[in-house]
């Protein structure tokens, strides 16, 4: 019986804490109700209205919940019949409004970002300057001019269907000529060209398959030699431009860069595991700055009998000057 009791008493105050609680919090639920009885034609709040009713449903259950187990008596429960009653006035209230901003004001669409229009790229496009080319055989303007153009394409974000017709405006002289002549042949057909039709029309116009090949022959025999790094790196990035193919990827790139230099160096940089490009090429500064300080402070020092050495000796740079004519004149 005892048990019983203490079980009953528990069970009283939990709801009674549960009645404080729900009362609490329906509370702001009642106040929110109240201020959104005013018409409001504020879209943002159509969230808020509508969570607050889901709230507010959720709080009368709970309470009708309690008033229907008998633990909430006399008074206490008719104060409860009423809270209910006041919350479900309210929320009713709330479901008005909610139907009529349902009916007046339907969710809002975001504003889709109008699509460009040709003479909008155009315009944009001249805003940049882009180089001009008039046809030129040289492959080293014809691969910077295309360079500057992809460079511009990229920062203002062009569209691919605009890019071959901002880039033949960049055309003059003998190039535009030349651009206009192959298409009058080609009725019906310069609608499907891309820019990479453009750039290989125009390399095999100005840029010798001879060149390319003495370009690629040059990048895979390079070895930075005598050279710093600081050089062998330039003109590894100067040849790279020729063979895209070869260097598709950071790795590859990478790996390109690595294979090309002098032993000691390479030795170094491959002690530190996979590297990326910057990486390879900050690491091999360092190593060979150091090869070659310590090259010159051997140079200066006293003859000494000769020490092992785990690092090789960078060879000299090549001299600017005509060799000597070592013959020696007849006595």
């Amino acid at each position: 019986s005892n048990r019983r009791t203490r079980s009953s008493s528990s069970s009283r105050q939990s709801a009674h804490r549960s009645v404080v609680r729900c009362t609490q919090a329906s509370t702001s639920v009642i106040e929110v109700c109240r201020a959104y009885r005013k018409p409001s034609h504020a879209t943002s709040q159509v969230t808020a209205r509508r969570r607050t009713h889901a709230e507010g449903h959720g709080r009368v259950w709970e309470l009708e919940k309690i008033s229907h187990s008998g633990l909430i008596r006399g008074n206490s429960r008719r104060l409860l019949t009423e809270i209910i009653m006041f919350i479900n006035q309210n929320i009713s209230a709330c479901s008005i409004i909610l139907n009529f901003l349902n009916v007046q004001m339907p969710p809002r669409k975001e504003p889709d970002h109008p699509v460009p229009t040709q003479a909008t790229v155009v315009a944009q496009f001249r805003d940049y300057h882009a180089e001009k080319f008039s046809g030129q055989e040289d492959p080293r303007i014809v691969d910077e001019w295309i360079q500057g153009l992809e460079f511009i394409f990229e920062v203002m974000e062009c569209p691919e269907r605009y890019r071959v017709i901002c880039a033949q405006l960049q055309l003059t002289g003998d190039a535009r000529l030349w651009w206009n002549a192959y298409w009058s042949m080609r009725p019906g057909e310069k609608a499907g060209c891309t820019l990479e039709m453009f750039k290989d029309l125009v390399r095999e116009k100005y840029y010798p398959t001879y060149y390319r090949a003495e370009m690629e022959r040059q990048f895979l025999s390079l070895q930075q030699g005598t050279h710093t790094v600081d050089e062998y790196e330039r003109e590894f990035t100067r040849l790279a431009a020729f063979v895209p193919d070869l260097v598709c990827t950071e790795a590859q790139r990478a790996q390109r860069l690595i294979d090309g230099l002098y032993p000691a160096v390479r030795h170094n940089i491959v002690g530190h595991g996979t590297q990326t490009y910057a990486r390879a090429v900050s690491i091999a500064q360092e190593v060979d700055a150091s090869i070659r300080r310590e090259a010159v402070r051997e140079q200066f020092q006293p003859s000494a009998p000769a020490q092992s050495s785990s690092v090789p000796p960078m060879p000299a740079l090549p001299s600017t000057q005509p060799p000597k004519n070592n013959k020696r004149k007849g006595k």
